[in-house]
């Protein structure tokens, strides 16, 4: 399910050049245009949390209300159509997206939360969209739903929005891996792993409960706490790289060995967890939720699990 809004345009101004309104957005390397009989496809895919949404510049109104709005606005047949199974960090990081064409080509909106046609509200449109997600939980019950901390999830969006800049920010050479999701299939709940390939300088983001160390070509998947208690001392942290001052640590010493055969504890996990891949992650207004489209179960440690390169 999606939201969709429509775009308008004050009488007043010239009318859209609707070439360069096209070109806008065929700029840009995460945009792909289709040309059909009747309407331009503009799919724009998030660069940092890799889904598509479109835009639509199609050949009549489709708005089912235009004659009860504002005369003094002409619709330009510009639509974006927004997915409504989103946490609310990544649903703010689209609209503020939509929020920088309305005010490159002077646009307003209508959307069927409002009764006419307004300026860019962010945070009536955030309302608007929370309250149509948990409207759609409700009548959806076969949906399977995984619950998170709303702070916690946040902080895990926002590394990944971060994962380009960390070099910069990180002054030493290290690798900067997504997180691997999965469902724990004994507690029923999301757990967060990353792939460390030992012997490398890599950042560790927070809120991790497993790493899946890869040496000699072996993947084991070993519990966080056991990790960090041999590693802790290897590690540097990093704080104050972003607004909510996420607390990140990275290996100084790239020469580091796990030496993951001879560590009794390690736990390889392969029966016990369900790697998730391609997540909606969403956030009613009182928690989040993790909504799977599908798994891939994890069976042997000699075949390493496939990863999710992002939260989705």
């Amino acid at each position: 399910m999606s939201i969709t809004i429509h775009f308008f345009r004050n009488r007043s101004l010239e009318r859209i050049d609707y070439e360069k309104l096209i070109d806008y957005f065929d700029s840009m390397e995460t945009c792909h245009i289709n040309y059909y009989e009747d309407v331009v496809e503009m799919v724009y895919t998030d660069p940092v949390f890799d889904f598509p949404y479109r835009f639509l510049i199609t050949k009549r109104s489709q708005v089912k209300s235009i004659y009860n709005l504002n005369v003094d606005y002409f619709n330009i047949n510009l639509l974006v159509e927004i997915p409504i199974l989103l946490p609310s960090y990544v649903t703010r990081c689209v609209l503020a997206f939509i929020m920088d064409v309305c005010k490159t080509f002077e646009l307003e909106i209508y959307y069927e939360g409002i009764k006419n046609i307004e300026p860019f509200d962010m945070t009536g449109l955030m309302m608007f969209m929370e309250k149509e997600k948990m409207y759609f939980i409700e009548e959806h019950p076969e949906q399977e739903i995984f619950f998170e901390d709303r702070e916690k999830l946040t902080q895990i969006c926002q590394y990944q929005q971060m994962m380009p800049y960390l070099p910069s920010k990180i002054k030493d050479e290290a690798t900067i891996n997504p997180y691997i999701v999965m469902n724990d299939n004994d507690y029923k709940e999301i757990v967060y792993s990353i792939h460390w390939v030992a012997g490398t300088a890599m950042v560790f983001p927070p809120h991790l409960d497993y790493v899946h160390v890869e040496e000699d070509g072996l993947v084991s998947i070993i519990p966080a706490p056991i990790f960090f208690k041999y590693c802790h001392k290897y590690m540097t942290k990093v704080c104050q790289i972003s607004e909510l001052l996420i607390n990140l640590a990275f290996i100084s010493n790239p020469l580091i060995k796990m030496n993951v055969k001879n560590l009794y504890m390690c736990i390889v996990i392969l029966q016990k967890c369900r790697l998730l891949k391609n997540l909606i992650l969403c956030i009613p207004p009182d928690s989040i939720f993790l909504s799977k489209k599908k798994e891939y179960k994890m069976q042997s440690k000699s075949n390493p699990p496939r990863y999710c390169t992002n939260i989705q």
